[in-house]
């Protein structure tokens, strides 16, 4: 099993665009590695650790809804100023 990913091979996994998933590693949301012969000059070539990618779908992943708050009953005797 690979170490790595590609930015084309993980957006392929998950159903979007490899724009996108440079984007995430743009903006740092996903960590990668830029493993191109000049870093930092020209154009990158991200890998993606798989660590990096658990993490990152871990983030991802929607929480359950919390329990909304009942609204307390309001006693008709009441007047409230704003």
């Amino acid at each position: 099993m690979k170490r790595y990913r590609s930015p084309p091979e993980y957006a392929k996994q998950i159903g979007v665009k490899a724009d996108k998933v440079v984007a995430w590693i743009k903006s740092a949301q996903l960590r990668a590695i830029d493993v191109s012969s000049n870093p930092g000059i020209g154009r990158p070539r991200y890998r993606i650790p798989l660590d990096a990618i658990i993490e990152f779908e871990q983030k991802r992943t929607p929480k359950p809804p919390t329990k909304p708050q009942r609204r307390r009953k309001r006693d008709p005797e009441v007047i409230e100023f704003f």
